[in-house]
C-alpha cells in the first residue's frame, strides 16, 4: 500500500501559480469619444499652422502633422517614450536605420509602440542642397505636369524646391558621401517611430489626411497642387493664410475660439453643416470665387465685416457674380436687424 508523505501533504513545495493574462475589455464608445475631443481640442485650440502643421508642401490639400504637433500630443496624453535601434549595412557606405519606438505611462505600464526607419539611400540624402534662387509665386499655381513645369520656371527640369529658412528656394543636389547624413538619418528615423507610436495610441491619425513629419517634398515628390475631391475638411486641413484666419475669427469660427452661433444661423437658412471646419472651408472657396483669387489683402475681410447682411445673402444663395454695386462704398447706417446677425 502506498504511503503519502504527511509532510509534504500539510507543506506543499512553492510552485508558481500560472497566471492568465485576460486582455482588458474594450472602453465604451462614450470614453472613446471622449478621447477624442480631447485630441479635436489640443489641434484646435493649442497647435498653431506653419509650427505642428501644416501642408506638405505648398498648394497641397492634404494637411500633415509636423514634429510640434506630435510632441504636444505626447505631452498632452503624458507618454513615455523608450527607443530601440535596429541597423543594417547597405554597402558603400550606405545603412538602414529603424526604430521601435514603446510608449509608457509614469508607472511604467506599456501602452503601445510604433515603427520608423529611414535610409541612407532616401532621395532627401542623395546630396547636399544647392540653391539657384527663390521659387516663384507663379510656380505653385501652374497646373503644367512636372518636369515641365520646373524645366519652365527654373529653368531645367532637375531643378526642384526645397524650403530653407522659411525661405522656398530652387535648386539641386550636389553629390555627398553617404557618411555625412548619418546624424540625420538617424534622427529622421526616430522622429518617425515616435510619431506613428503617438498616432497608435491617441487616434489622430483621424484628423490629418496624411502625415510626414519631415515637412519637406523631395525630388520623388516634387510641389503640386493634390486633388481634393470635392470633400470638405474633417479638421484643420486647410493651408489658410492669415486674411482669412482672420476673417474666419471674426465671424466667431477662429479654429481657437470658435462657437456654434453662425452654425446655427446657416442651417436655419437652408444649410446643413455639421461643424465650422466645412463652413471655413466652404467661406474660403465661396471668397475666392468671388474675388478670383484667394483673399490676399485686407480689403475683403474688411468688406465682409462692414456688410455682414449682404454677405450672408450672398453666401446663402451661392452669389458670386460680380454687380458694379460691388464697389460703392458702404453704408454709414449699420442694418436695422444687425443683433439678429450671427457674427
Amino acid at each position: 500500500m502506498n504511503q503519502i508523505d504527511e509532510t509534504t501533504q500539510k507543506n506543499p513545495p512553492d510552485v508558481a501559480p500560472v497566471v492568465v493574462n485576460t486582455p482588458p475589455p474594450p472602453i465604451s464608445i462614450d470614453e472613446l469619444t471622449e478621447v477624442l475631443n480631447v485630441v479635436k481640442r489640443c489641434v484646435d485650440e493649442t497647435m498653431e499652422s506653419g509650427t505642428d502643421y501644416g501642408p506638405a508642401y505648398p498648394g497641397a490639400s492634404n494637411i500633415i502633422c509636423y514634429q510640434g504637433g506630435i510632441d504636444k500630443l505626447g505631452a498632452l496624453f503624458r507618454l513615455v517614450p523608450k527607443f530601440h535601434k535596429t541597423q543594417e549595412d547597405l554597402g558603400d557606405g550606405h545603412r538602414n536605420i529603424e526604430f521601435r519606438c514603446e510608449l509608457y505611462d509614469f508607472d511604467g505600464r506599456f501602452l503601445g509602440e510604433g515603427h520608423g526607419s529611414c535610409c541612407t539611400m532616401e532621395d532627401t540624402f542623395k546630396g547636399a542642397f544647392q540653391a539657384m534662387g527663390d521659387v516663384p509665386k507663379d510656380y505653385w499655381d501652374d497646373p503644367a505636369p512636372d518636369p515641365e513645369r520646373r524645366k519652365k520656371h527654373f529653368g531645367r527640369e532637375d531643378y526642384y524646391p526645397k524650403k530653407e529658412n522659411n525661405r522656398w528656394v530652387y535648386g539641386q543636389r550636389v553629390e555627398v558621401k553617404p557618411q555625412v547624413n548619418y546624424n540625420n538619418c538617424l534622427k529622421r528615423a526616430q522622429k518617425r517611430a515616435w510619431a506613428d507610436a503617438v498616432y497608435r495610441r491617441t487616434g489622430a491619425r483621424n484628423f490629418f489626411e496624411d502625415f510626414d513629419v519631415d515637412n519637406q517634398p523631395t525630388q520623388s515628390q516634387p510641389a503640386g497642387q493634390k486633388p481634393n475631391n470635392g470633400k470638405a475638411s474633417s479638421g484643420p486641413r486647410e493651408d489658410y493664410n492669415k486674411f482669412e484666419l482672420t476673417l474666419f475669427k471674426r465671424m466667431g469660427i477662429g479654429f481657437k475660439d470658435g462657437g456654434d452661433k453662425l452654425l446655427h444661423f446657416l442651417n436655419e437658412h437652408g444649410k446643413n453643416y455639421s461643424n465650422n471646419d466645412e463652413i471655413r472651408l466652404d467661406v474660403k472657396n465661396f471668397m475666392t470665387a468671388l474675388s478670383g483669387a484667394r483673399i490676399d489683402s485686407w480689403e475683403p475681410v474688411n468688406w465682409v465685416e462692414k456688410n455682414k447682411e449682404e454677405f450672408l445673402e450672398r453666401f446663402l444663395k451661392g452669389d458670386t457674380v460680380y454687380h458694379p454695386a460691388d464697389e460703392a462704398p458702404p453704408p454709414e447706417e449699420e442694418p436695422e436687424n444687425d443683433d439678429m446677425l450671427p457674427f
